[in-house]
This record gives structure tokens, sequence and C-alpha cells, in this order.
């Protein structure tokens, strides 16, 4: 459940955007941006680096404790942006609870649904309810009773196969004999019917179009829903 990484692209132009509308300004604030293939940092000019929520140039950012800038996450309430800045129209970030369990919520009204979020450093699953998941497998990743993502959570696949049916219909082919009217799934069948009864009379062919039920096999593990 990594988050995605930033396009170091998108990064790039952004930064280089603002700087050449004069706001971004890193040696004017006393130090820098920089990156490597885990994430972005802010580093001053005496060599430390930037730690817990920052103000640069007039926009926050939150860094963790390794210095490593956050993104795409609400941190104390605050959603930051894909490229780190703190979003102000969405703050108040708090989580709720009522007798059918615990959610997230901010000042906008909205909650998540159906899907992921990172929260103070911890990934949860919100279901359609809105409501977060626990003590289960989501997608194949463990939640704990207190809805964390736990990612050395393991388990060994329990697959099981199962059988669903649907309602088709399809075109069959019959044959049938001209005098007494009997019918067969073969040509063979037929051919023997009109010989063995001396039904000189042959036999035809015609199309049925008939209801079947038509399997389908899922191979499923009955712990986390994983499919193969």
């Amino acid at each position: 459940m990594k988050k995605k990484s930033i396009s170091i692209l998108l990064l790039l132009s952004i930064f280089i955007a603002l700087i050449n509308y004069n706001v971004l300004d890193s040696y004017a604030a006393g130090g820098s941006w920089k990156h490597d293939s885990t994430g972005w940092w802010y580093q001053y000019s005496g060599g430390s680096y930037a730690i817990g929520w920052t103000n640069i140039d007039g926009s926050w950012y939150y860094f963790t404790s390794n210095g490593y800038m956050d993104y795409s996450e609400y941190r104390d309430g605050c959603w930051l942006n894909v490229d780190g800045s703190w979003n102000t129209k969405y703050s108040g970030g708090h989580w709720a609870s009522d007798s059918t369990g615990w959610w997230y919520t901010d000042n906008s009204g909205w909650y998540p649904t159906s899907t992921w979020l990172w929260i103070d450093g911890s990934c949860y699953y919100f279901k359609a309810s809105g409501y977060m998941a626990h003590d289960e497998y989501v997608d194949g990743c463990y939640v704990n009773s207190s809805g964390a993502w736990v990612s050395s959570e393991s388990h060994t696949h329990n697959w099981v196969t199962e059988t669903t049916y649907t309602t088709e219909t399809q075109q069959v082919h019959r044959y049938m004999c001209c005098d007494c009217g009997a019918t067969f799934d073969s040509d063979a069948a037929a051919n023997d019917h009109v010989m063995n009864c001396e039904h000189y009379s042959g036999y035809t062919d015609y199309y049925e179009t008939v209801t079947v039920q038509v399997p389908h096999t899922t191979t499923k593990c009955s712990i986390c829903g994983a499919t193969k």
C-alpha cells in the first residue's frame, strides 16, 4: 500500500515555474530543495534539513523524521497536495465515530469512501459506507484493530474454487424423423433410428433455441479475497 511516487518531472516543472515568477528563492530562504529516488527534502545552507512543519516561501510543508517531504496525506488534520504544500481548503481533518464504527472527515464535510487514505503516517481503508475497515484483509492487505495497514502482516492464501452460473440462450442443432417426429441430438443417432425402424421418409435437421445454465469457476482466497 505504498503511496505513488511523485513524478520528478512534474515537481521540477512546478519549481521551475515558481522560479520564473520570482516566488521560489531557495537561497534567499537559506536553503534549497533536493531529491533522490525516495523523495524530496529541504536542506538549509548549514547542512541541516527541515523536520516537521516548515514554512518555505509562504507555503507550509510537512517533513517526516527522516527529512523527506510528506504528500497526498492528512497531517495533523491538514491535507497535503501532491507537491507537498498544505491545501487550506481541506483542513480540520479529524476522526469521528458512532455505534457502527469510525470514519474520517474534515471541515468541508468530505469523507473517504471505497478508498485507501494516508493519515498521520498510517494507511487506512474506508468502505463504501465511509466506515473504517479493521481486523480484516482488504486488497490482500491486513488492517489491524485500529484500522491501520500492517505491512508486515502476511498469510498463506487458502485457495478455494467457487462456481457461479449465468443463464444463456444457445442455438442447438437437432434432427427429426420425418415419419414419427422423434428428435435426436446427432446426425448419427437420427440415421440409426430411421434405418432400424424402417422409416423410409428419412429425417431432417433444424435449429432450436434453448436456455442453459453456463458454469463459471473462480479460484479465490477465503482469507483475503484475492483471486487467481
